[in-house]
């Protein structure tokens, strides 16, 4: 329910945004380039080895700088929430993770509204899980433990995206991440841009 809100306020952020943009920028030039900043949202989910995941979210923010021969690097902050349980052990838990990426993007400039584009990144992400484990389940208790995990992580990325307006972008994009040894995370969600 949280994640549905989250994304229900960035949709509408969305639409009222665009709304705006188209109304105000007439027939200018939506080539945009410089530095931008922006916000994501949107649905993760983790690739554990004997493990059961269901879907999350995740929301975060990027500023970055889009050059006059469409590469664009960029800095992104996120934070994601998933629930996993263990197949063999029954052990469930709610984790969540604070990641910081360096973007390194492509985009395409055909003479279409939808632009594509792809692009990579390395950073380093931290995960902190709540685990509670039951040996036995005829037993009403369970044993609770926390734990981390930090380290490099690294990412592929390809979208679509949208100019609204000249200054206004949004995208829909996947992102497929790899964390540690253990962990591979997808991703995808929209951002919404602002170039200056």
């Amino acid at each position: 329910m949280k994640f549905l809100a989250i994304l229900t306020l960035v949709l509408a952020s969305i639409g009222f945004n665009s709304s705006h943009a188209i109304a105000t920028c007439g027939q200018e030039n939506l080539k945009n380039h410089g530095p931008y900043v922006g916000i994501m949202s949107g649905v993760n989910y983790y690739n554990l080895k004997h493990t059961r995941t269901s879907p999350g979210y995740y929301f975060g923010g990027i500023a970055g700088y889009k050059f006059s021969n469409n590469i664009r690097a960029e800095i992104e902050a996120s934070y994601q929430r998933f629930h996993a349980k263990r197949v063999l052990t029954g052990t469930s838990r709610n984790a969540h993770s604070w990641s910081c990426m360096a973007n390194y993007l492509f985009d395409f400039d055909p003479d279409f509204p939808v632009k594509p584009y792809f692009g990579c990144g390395i950073g380093y992400t931290q995960i902190i899980a709540n685990y509670k484990y039951q040996m036995f389940t005829f037993l009403p208790h369970t044993a609770k433990l926390t734990y981390k995990i930090q380290g490099f992580a690294c990412q592929a990325i390809i979208g679509l995206k949208y100019v609204i307006c000249k200054g206004w972008e949004t995208s829909l994009d996947y992102r497929y991440c790899e964390i540690g040894k253990h962990f591979t995370q997808n991703k995808v969600g929209l951002t919404l841009a602002r170039y200056y």
